[in-house]
């Protein structure tokens, strides 16, 4: 079976709800503190924290001049509005 890991992703938590485990839900400042290496969930933390905890703020961000702007996180958001 040729999974994507979001495919996996799906299925392990699909697995998860039907064994009746708690889903624990983190937010990118909390998975950027439990993997602190992780240059990715850094980028999402900062761009998290600068807009307020909104995904949606992050993903219309207009401040181009910052140094994350082209690697912030949820960019696929914006592109799906304007369709």
């Amino acid at each position: 079976m040729n999974e994507t890991p979001l495919q996996k992703a799906h299925r392990v938590m699909a697995e998860k709800r039907a064994n009746g485990e708690e889903i624990i839900r983190m937010t990118p400042l909390e998975k950027s503190k439990a993997n602190p290496s992780s240059l990715r969930l850094a980028i999402n933390a900062k761009c998290w924290e600068c807009a307020c905890e909104q995904r949606k703020e992050i993903s219309t961000c207009h401040l181009n001049d910052c140094p994350l702007w082209n690697v912030r996180p949820y960019q696929r958001d914006e592109v799906d509005a304007d369709e």
